[in-house]
């Protein structure tokens, strides 16, 4: 019993060991992170909530300036052609055939190209870990191990309770066992939790500084990058993000709903095409 209770010790323990290497390693990037430069509303709303709340971003400047005009039932239709940067040039685009839904233009422009290339910037800087085999591997192993040590606890709990094993013959379970299972399982759910998370630890002290300097920002932008939904322009616009948070994406709309997204193909191959990082 004592044997094969170091056995299955030494083995969570080798693979926890190994797990917390691996989470180490995959969320440094090869290159120094830039976490000095000034960066724009978009790329904190990126960090902040990922590439949904970038269009958010948008779509609440263009509103707080009348370029775009937001009706109920969530429509949303385009006043003035006009836009400053590569975001708002996406929805200038993809309304220019006709008004759409909101929560469809999210979804749409979450996968542009415009939007993607703000995660791809930050990915490169340091502050975003780009998706790959690797951290999939990781999100996996890390997941199994939390539910195979779980498992195995409540089996252990059980015989020990059950009187399943009594005496001497219980110690090693009791000793070496139930608490390699505890370790495994913990660390198991915890870096299969930190795993899917896509930003480093750099980007969230980026994010920490322009909360803290940020806080208060009257632009539209700055605002919803920072707080999300209830940053908006408006407080109709607030309650119509906030339930497209929720709602999935509509799949018909105006005229516009069935054009060609924002500013160019999806994202998914790019830095930003697994969704947010919170």
């Amino acid at each position: 019993m004592v044997i094969a209770a170091v056995l299955v010790a030494a083995v969570v323990a080798v693979s926890s060991a190994t797990l917390v290497l691996r989470q180490f390693t995959t969320r440094r990037d090869h290159l120094p992170p830039d976490v000095d430069r000034d960066y724009d509303a978009y790329s904190v709303a990126y960090l902040s909530g990922g590439p949904v709340r970038v269009v958010d971003a948008a779509i609440s400047a263009m509103h707080a300036d009348g370029r775009l005009a937001i009706g109920g039932p969530g429509i949303v239709s385009l006043n003035r052609p006009e836009a400053g940067d590569q975001v708002e040039r996406a929805v200038v685009k993809r309304l220019e055939d006709g008004w759409t839904r909101l929560n469809d233009l999210r979804h749409r422009l979450s996968h542009s190209g415009a939007v993607q290339a703000v995660g791809d910037r930050l990915a490169t800087r340091g502050l975003l870990v780009r998706p790959g085999p690797a951290r999939g591997t990781l999100v996996t192993w890390a997941t199994t191990q939390g539910v195979l040590c779980l498992l195995a606890l409540i089996a252990a709990l059980a015989v020990i309770l059950l009187g399943g094993v009594e005496g001497r013959a219980a110690e090693p379970l009791i000793k070496i066992v139930v608490p390699a299972l505890v370790v495994g399982t913990l660390i198991g759910f915890r870096i299969g939790r930190l795993s899917q998370r896509r930003i480093s630890p750099p980007g969230e002290s980026v994010l920490r500084r322009y909360r803290k300097e940020r806080a208060g920002q009257p632009s539209p932008a700055w605002r919803v990058a920072l707080q999300g939904p209830q940053g908006a322009s408006s407080p109709t616009l607030a309650m119509l993000l906030a339930v497209a948070v929720v709602a999935p994406a509509a799949t018909h709309g105006g005229a516009g709903a069935d054009s060609g997204d924002g500013d160019g193909g999806g994202g998914d191959g790019g830095c930003g095409g697994c969704g947010g990082c919170g």
